[in-house]
């Protein structure tokens, strides 16, 4: 039987408490309700005290390079629904994404090399549930009707959980987009919680969270953890201030055995060492479930959408990859669907290896890009060489890197890693290799 990876959604009414306004009554008590289940009185009270107590506050992961899926996107072989890409008006969206490569230049966060769970819904049907995901409750996949882009539409009073049978190693990353489709204030008044928690069922036993508004610039971010299991307990309330909010917001996560960092879009919310710390001075975060506290004007909870989901295991630093095997592959450069642009998430990584090439002055590299088997194979291999060369451009235009350094090579379908029949193995096999050259 699988695993759940316990990523669960659901709408709660911890922002209600002295962060989120204007609630209608009947929904605040149903959610309260449901909340009041599992979250004790205290963290709210603790969160509500440090609210009031501070007067003044502080100053697309998608990585696709097929060109179906760009487009309409062909279902699989032998299902029952083809009409994967139908347009209609309640399953679609207009979800722009206004995030600039400049906005990320000091963006640090290196994603995991092998990848545990992906999804970015393209197998999943226009209306349906995800396949690859589990539920108490409803969603439904919809399209993005300017670019037919498709994202997970989540639903109030609902948990989810991406289903897998790997467990957490203790480094890996998470990454995700998650969008809004309007620009209306009201989303402001949205609350996301992120959940770690050593038990593969939804509980709050020995784990540590986070609750964070991801569209307001300024407000709070709260952090607990709970359980008899937890070395130190946390529970506090940690200002922060957005430079950049977009419709469409990039979660990065890193964690390291107890430790926990967190970038919403290109600032670094988060470091935070002992926040999943058990007695035994182990990590607890072997799975995680998100819960969402989501409040638009008027009666009806807000909607938000999940995209590009991924989780990776994080191995060695990129300096020792480089000097002791000679290699480093990454998925963790990132391009527009069907092009060699690169996306300002990609600006992790650069700064990486730029800061490996800057520290070892006499070593080359060679850039090579592949892409997965989807769309025509001399495209794929086009496609590949551009991208090599974007990211020389990139290193060498952003980070001073001398181009006589670097070589650049596309590969295209070739040379695969993993099976691109699934989800996960297209991403593994679509990725930028670094190559130590001799002088």
């Amino acid at each position: 039987m699988k695993k759940i990876l316990l990523i669960t959604l659901t709408f709660v009414s911890f922002f209600t408490i002295g962060i989120v306004p204007d609630a209608n009554a009947q929904i605040f008590d149903r959610i309260k309700r449901k909340v009041q289940d599992k979250v004790n009185n205290k963290i709210d009270k603790t969160i509500d005290d440090a609210t009031d107590g501070k007067k003044n506050k502080p100053a697309d992961t998608e990585t696709k390079t097929d060109k179906k899926s760009s487009s309409k996107t062909e279902p699989p072989s032998g299902s029952e629904n083809a009409d994967s890409t139908r347009v209609d008006e309640k399953t679609t969206a207009d979800i722009p994404n206004d995030s600039g490569m400049e906005t990320y230049k000091k963006f640090d966060f290196i994603p995991g090399n092998r990848i545990l769970f992906y999804d970015d819904f393209t197998q999943d049907n226009q209306g349906d549930f995800p396949a690859h995901w589990n539920t108490n409750g409803g969603g439904e996949i919809v399209m993005d009707k300017r670019d037919n882009k498709k994202w997970f539409e989540m639903k109030g009073g609902s948990d989810y959980a991406p289903l897998d049978e790997k467990h957490f190693p203790k480094n890996y990353t998470i990454e995700f987009d998650l969008g809004r489709n309007t620009g209306d204030d009201a989303f402001k008044s949205t609350g996301l919680s992120i959940h770690f928690s050593d038990k593969s069922s939804f509980s709050y036993d020995n784990s540590g969270y986070l609750n964070i508004k991801p569209f307001d610039d300024d407000t709070y971010i709260g952090v607990t953890n709970t359980g008899n299991d937890i070395q130190t307990k946390i529970n506090n309330a940690v200002p922060y201030r957005l430079k950049n909010v977009s419709n469409v917001q990039h979660f990065s996560i890193a964690v390291n055995g107890s430790r926990l960092r967190l970038w919403l879009g290109e600032n670094k919310i988060l470091d935070l060492p002992t926040l999943l710390r058990n007695k035994e001075g182990q990590g607890v975060g072997k799975y995680i479930y998100f819960s969402l506290g989501m409040f638009a004007k008027g009666n009806e909870p807000a909607k938000l959408l999940l995209g590009n989901f991924r989780i990776a295991e994080a191995g060695e630093d990129i300096r020792s990859q480089l000097m002791t095997k000679g290699k480093f592959s990454t998925n963790g450069i990132y391009f527009a669907t069907n092009s060699a642009d690169l996306k300002p998430q990609s600006n992790g990584i650069l700064k990486a290896i730029a800061d490996v090439l800057q520290q070892e002055k006499s070593m080359n590299l060679k850039i090579t890009g592949y892409t997965d088997s989807d769309g025509d194979a001399g495209f794929n291999l086009t496609l590949s060489q551009k991208r090599a060369e974007a990211v020389k451009n990139a290193l060498v235009k952003d980070y001073h890197i001398e181009a006589t350094r670097l070589k650049t090579e596309g590969k295209g379908e070739t040379e695969p890693v993993a099976d691109n029949n699934t989800a996960e193995g297209k991403a593994s096999n679509r990725r930028v290799e670094f190559i130590k050259q001799s002088n």
